[in-house]
């Protein structure tokens, strides 16, 4: 009995290499893309429920005419690279913890871990790599590792992330009138001389920041005047003469 697709992604079929996919090969493709779309839409463990889906379809696509690139770029769109980096986190994750320890993670994290909702492939790495993983596969001593040792190794880091030291607060207006500053003076630094040089740097920097900071959507920004006082400005006004002694 064929499982119900619950999430379709008809941009999938616009994928380079789908229709060289054979009938079987594409009804199993969209039954991994809806639950990897599924998994997205959750919190806590299902991230490395996804990441298990993802492996699966980078390996069932192997020998096909469909990339990995192509199919990532469909499915996350503007979210592409996080993808690649969570799968690449994910597939760091492996070599320190077995698969049925992962297994296990994916379906029963949220009871086992419990205090560590919204944890990912990147937390449960750096947990994982201070802790010597278990070497049977007893269901029982699995799960005594992770609501044990793997637990507690997770606490531990978000304590130690709560009591580190503090960036202190600014307004956003001073924080604009910061960057500003920096950006002008990384400009020069640069020695970017036209417009379309200038346009080119800042649209790349932007969008650095957009995805640093996994901001969606896209944006598109035109000249608009500086209030007074956010450029200092140094030396005599331009057009002004020297008084005389």
């Amino acid at each position: 009995m064929k499982s119900e697709i619950e999430v379709y992604v008809p941009e999938l079929t616009n994928t380079p290499g789908w229709v060289s996919l054979t009938q079987g090969q594409k009804e199993w493709l969209q039954q991994r893309t809806s639950n990897i779309q599924q998994y997205r839409k959750m919190e806590g463990m299902a991230a490395i429920a996804g990441c298990i889906e993802l492996i699966d379809v980078e390996e069932g696509l192997k020998g096909t005419n469909m990339s990995m690139t192509n199919y990532i770029r469909t499915v996350f769109g503007h979210s592409e690279r996080t993808a690649w980096r969570k799968l690449k986190d994910f597939k760091e994750l492996r070599k320190y913890l077995p698969p049925q320890v992962i297994r296990t993670i994916a379906a029963q994290g949220n009871t086992l871990l419990k205090g560590a909702s919204g944890v990912g492939p990147k937390e449960l790495l750096a947990a994982a790599k201070q802790l010597p993983a278990p070497s049977t596969k007893d269901e029982k001593t699995i799960e005594g590792y992770i609501m044990n040792d793997l637990r507690t190794k997770l606490k531990e880091q978000r304590s130690d992330r709560r009591t580190a030291p503090r960036q202190p607060t600014i307004t956003e207006e001073h924080a604009a009138k910061m960057a500003l500053h920096s950006l002008l003076r990384y400009m020069r630094m640069a020695k970017l001389k036209t417009s379309a040089e200038k346009r080119h740097w800042m649209q790349r920097v932007l969008g650095w920041a957009m995805e640093a900071e996994a901001v969606s959507g896209t944006m598109r920004a035109g000249r608009i005047a500086i209030p007074d006082g956010v450029i200092i400005r140094r030396g005599r006004p331009r057009g002004s003469k020297k008084k005389a002694a």
